[in-house]
């Protein structure tokens, strides 16, 4: 009678491999996905504390008489400017304060906002909207200069 010897081989079979394989691709394929929404809500949240910062830092400086003068926040696409001076038109550019703004955030709404020395009131009371392709958020600007989001 012949004896049949058993080998034990240990290892991954062709078809686990491939599964495997294919498993870690869909994952890999959604990282960058899941990041995306991520790195656009840090985006957001950082233009909104800039633009916050910008107008909390005017009217503090108007509420303070600061050199006896108004002054405001002027909102562009690529920058944010505090000026002193009861409009941005009328300012000295020599007291200019310059904040860069984020690429990938639009802004729409007030684009000039002006607050009035001592009282930190505004005339131009009102919101600005910024807008990534997931999402928006508003800061809003009331009559007493009262800044909320």
């Amino acid at each position: 009678m012949a004896s049949f010897q058993h080998s034990k081989t240990t290892g991954f079979t062709i078809l686990e491999l491939l599964v495997t394989i294919g498993i870690g691709t869909i994952l890999i394929a959604l990282l960058p996905i899941s990041f995306s929404g991520a790195y656009q809500d840090y985006l957001l949240t950082s233009e909104r504390n800039m633009i916050v910062f910008t107008l909390q830092k005017a009217r503090n400086e108007a509420m303070s008489n600061f050199d006896q003068s108004d002054h405001g926040v002027y909102i562009q696409q690529n920058a944010y400017t505090v000026f002193q001076g009861t409009s941005y038109a009328s300012r000295n550019p020599a007291y200019d304060e310059i904040f860069p703004a984020s690429g990938g955030v639009a802004k729409t709404g007030l684009s000039e906002i002006d607050f009035d020395q001592l009282t930190g009131g505004t005339a131009a009371s009102g919101t600005i909207t910024l807008t990534t392709a997931q999402k928006s958020l508003l800061i809003s600007i009331n009559p007493a200069g009262q800044i909320t989001w």
